[in-house]
């Protein structure tokens, strides 16, 4: 099982909201080596503490095989499916929304974790992309995450 990590990932520079209302985090990763069963790919950091409202994860056709099998999950390293299960926008191209059960309104709990840069530290998660069935025919191409979050409830009081 390999990792692949965007850069906002390695950058540990996490955005977060202070002033209230929603806001969005995005990360992108070029996918340059064919994805294996179980491989994961780290798209964005998120603050704990914050609301998810929508997780939406933009790919290209990933697998140009004649019958494509490329399906792959979007969650965390607690929940692999937490936001997307089963998606297969790889094997055509397009956009997968949150569509887990218990995904939209899911908030980080606040912890110990590293990664948050101001506004104190209340943590951060990633939001990686697992492949759960692998590409018949592999095409490189750019994956994107953008996450909507907001204010969890009782998140910082």
């Amino acid at each position: 099982m390999a990792t692949y990590t965007s850069s906002q990932v390695s950058s540990h520079r996490v955005r977060g909201n202070w002033r209230g209302g929603a806001f969005v985090v995005t990360g992108s990763i070029d996918l340059t080596t064919a994805l294996a069963v179980g491989d994961v790919v780290e798209l964005c950091q998120v603050p704990n503490g914050y609301e998810v409202v929508d997780v939406i994860v933009n790919a290209p056709k990933l697998d140009t095989g004649t019958t494509p099998t490329l399906a792959f999950s979007v969650g965390d390293s607690t929940s692999a499916a937490r936001y997307i299960s089963g998606s297969t926008i790889g094997q055509t191209g397009g956009v997968a929304r949150t569509s887990a059960a218990g995904g939209t309104a899911y908030v980080n709990p606040i912890g110990t974790n590293n990664g948050q840069t101001s506004g104190g530290n209340a943590g951060a998660t990633v939001i990686q992309l697992q492949c759960t069935a692998a590409a018949a025919t592999w095409a490189n191409g750019t994956v994107t995450c953008s996450v909507i979050l907001m204010e969890g409830y009782g998140a910082f009081s």
